[in-house]
C-alpha cells in the first residue's frame, strides 16, 4: 500500500492538478434544508434537515484542511505543501509566507446574522496568540480568541443579495439615529469637535457595548420590547420594516437570541454600523479592526489564512468585549462595496491572496491565471475545463481544484455553450 510519504515523493516528481476534498462546518447560523447551497454544490443532500451548512473550507488551515488523492493515500493540502512546498506554492509565495498556503477560501451561507465582530492586525495576532499559548488554553477552546499567530483580511463576494453590517457609520449618522430613537438619545453625547471623533465614537461604542452600563441595558430592553411589540408574529405575511431597515433586523435578531436579564448588547451595532445590501457579484473587503456583521445571504469568501476572530455580541459564542476593543479601528465612513473589473477581479491591496469571480462563455476563450503561484478554484455554476500544459481537465460544478505553482500559468474557460459559467479563482498575487 502506497504510504503518504511515497505519495508526495511521487506528485513531487510529477506534479498535478489535484481535485480536493474540502470540511464543511456546521455552525448554527448556516443554511438549513433540502435547498441548502453547501450540500448542494458537493452533491450530497444533507439526511439531516435540522443541520446548518455554514462554510465550506477550501485550503490548507490546520483547523479543517482539504485533503487530496494521490496513489490511493488521502493526504491533507496541508501536508502535501510541508512536503513539497517549492512545487506547490512557488518560490516568491514560499519566500514570502513560508511553507504554507497563504489564503483560505470559503463559501458561506447565512441564514441567521452572525457575530459582530472584528480580526486582529498581524502584531496582535501575534501577541495574543503568543499570551494564550502561554496561558495554557486549548487552541480548540471556546474561550480562545487567537487560533493562529495570523493576520486576517478578507473579502466577500455576494452570490445574490447579501446583507452585512460593516464598518461604523459616519459620526453625524450614528449622532442622528440615536437621536431619534427615544430610548437611545440619552445614551449619545453632543457631536464631537474636530479631531475628538474617535474618543467620541469609542466612548459611545464601549458604553454601549458594556454590561456594566445599567442605564444602556435599561435602553435597549425598552427598545427591544417597543419594537416587538410593534413587529408581527414571526411568519406574518406583513412586517412593519424591510430588509433594508435597521428595525427588521434588530428585531428579528432580538428573537432568536437570550433576552434574560438583559437583551444581547451586540443588537446597538445595528444603529452603529452601515447596513449594507450587496447585489450578486458585489463584494465587501474588510481589513484589521473594521467591525462587521453578516445578516442573511449567500458568498464566496476569501482571507489570509487565519481563523481569528474578536467578538462583541449576537453570539451565543465565546464574546470578549475588552478584547475587541484593543483591537477595533474607530474610523467612521460610509461602506465602500467593490465591484470587479471586466476580467473580474477584485480591488484588495494584500499579499496574501487575489481574488476573481469569471463569469465564462464559450465567445470570451480562455483566461489565463496565475503565472507565478498556487491557485485555487471552485466552479460555481455551470461547467468549465482546465487546461494545465498539455492537460485538458473537466471542472463539475461544486468542485474545487488545486493548482500547484509548478504547473502555472493555467488556462480555464466555459465546457458548453447553453449554460451560464461561474469559476471562482484564488492565487497569491506577484510581490509588488
Amino acid at each position: 500500500m502506497t504510504t503518504v510519504r511515497d505519495a508526495i515523493t511521487a506528485w513531487k516528481a510529477a506534479p498535478v492538478p489535484l481535485r480536493l476534498a474540502c470540511g464543511v462546518q456546521h455552525y448554527e447560523w448556516g443554511e438549513r434544508g433540502p435547498s441548502a447551497l453547501i450540500p448542494n454544490l458537493l452533491g450530497q443532500p444533507a439526511s439531516d434537515p435540522a443541520l446548518p451548512f455554514a462554510e465550506l473550507w477550501i485550503g490548507a488551515h490546520p483547523a479543517l484542511p482539504a485533503s487530496v488523492a494521490l496513489d490511493g493515500a488521502r493526504v491533507t493540502l496541508t501536508e502535501l505543501i510541508a512536503e513539497a512546498p517549492q512545487e506547490a506554492l512557488g518560490a516568491a509565495a514560499l519566500g514570502l509566507f513560508g511553507s504554507q498556503l497563504p489564503f483560505l477560501a470559503k463559501v458561506l451561507t447565512a441564514e441567521r446574522p452572525l457575530s459582530i465582530q472584528a480580526h486582529p492586525n498581524r502584531a496582535q495576532a501575534e501577541a495574543g496568540f503568543a499570551r494564550e499559548e502561554a496561558a495554557g488554553i486549548p487552541r480548540g477552546a471556546p474561550e480562545r480568541n487567537y487560533r493562529d499567530p495570523n493576520h486576517k483580511p478578507e473579502l466577500i463576494v455576494a452570490l445574490g443579495d447579501f446583507f452585512a453590517l460593516e464598518g461604523f457609520r459616519p459620526i453625524p449618522q450614528i449622532a442622528a439615529a440615536f437621536g431619534a430613537v427615544p430610548e437611545l438619545g440619552p445614551l449619545v453625547a453632543p457631536p464631537p469637535a474636530h479631531g475628538a471623533e474617535r474618543a467620541w465614537l469609542r466612548e459611545l461604542f464601549e458604553r454601549c457595548m458594556s454590561p456594566d452600563d445599567d442605564a444602556a441595558g435599561r435602553a435597549l430592553a425598552t427598545l427591544v420590547t417597543r419594537l416587538d411589540r410593534a413587529a408581527p408574529a414571526p411568519g406574518a405575511p406583513a412586517a412593519p420594516a424591510t430588509r433594508d431597515q435597521r428595525e427588521y433586523w434588530l428585531v428579528g435578531t432580538a428573537r432568536r437570541l437570550p433576552q434574560s436579564p438583559r437583551p444581547d448588547r451586540g443588537l446597538f451595532g445595528f444603529y452603529l454600523l452601515n447596513l449594507v445590501h450587496l447585489r450578486a457579484g458585489e463584494a465587501l473587503f474588510l481589513s484589521a479592526g473594521e467591525p462587521h456583521a453578516y445578516l442573511e445571504g449567500r458568498g464566496l469568501e476569501v482571507m489570509a489564512n487565519s481563523d481569528n476572530v474578536l467578538r462583541g455580541g449576537l453570539t451565543p459564542k465565546h464574546v470578549d468585549v475588552p478584547e475587541l476593543l484593543r483591537v477595533l479601528s474607530f474610523d467612521a465612513a460610509p461602506a465602500r462595496v467593490l465591484r470587479p473589473d471586466s476580467t473580474g477581479a477584485y480591488p484588495t491591496a494584500v499579499g496574501e491572496f487575489a481574488a476573481r469571480l469569471m463569469v465564462l462563455t464559450p465567445a470570451d476563450g480562455a483566461r489565463v491565471l496565475a503565472a507565478n503561484s498556487a491557485t485555487v478554484l471552485l466552479t460555481v455554476e455551470g461547467e468549465a475545463t482546465l487546461e494545465v500544459g498539455t492537460r485538458r481537465l473537466a471542472l463539475a460544478r461544486g468542485e474545487a481544484w488545486f493548482v500547484p505553482a509548478a504547473m502555472a500559468p493555467c488556462r480555464v474557460a466555459a465546457a458548453t455553450a447553453s449554460a451560464r459559467t461561474q469559476v471562482f479563482a484564488v492565487n497569491v498575487p506577484a510581490p509588488a
